[in-house]
């Protein structure tokens, strides 16, 4: 298992992300993640998740609004993701 070289805001996003779509059975927008991290600006938020994008944790669907999707790689190479991930559909 590769150690990851993601921030610890970065990490957070991805737990929070996960727990969202746990609870709600879809992703949150960027309003809503904003929300979550206590982030005012969408375009901060965006930038995490570019940032998680170019790592392999996140893909997202362009021209939807419900669009995160946490890859397969970020399940391997953070395990604290893994608690109660069976119900959750992993791409890539």
């Amino acid at each position: 298992m590769k150690n990851s070289n993601i921030t610890k805001r970065q990490r957070e996003t991805l737990l929070l992300v996960r727990a969202f779509i746990s609870n709600e059975g879809k992703s949150p927008t960027l309003k809503e993640l904003g929300v979550l991290l206590n982030v005012k600006s969408d375009q901060a938020v965006d930038q995490l998740l570019k940032k998680l994008e170019a790592v392999g944790y996140l893909i997202r669907k362009r021209g939807e609004t419900r669009n995160i999707i946490i890859t397969k790689k970020a399940y391997e190479e953070l395990p604290e993701l893994n608690l109660g991930r069976s119900s959750f559909r992993v791409i890539g």
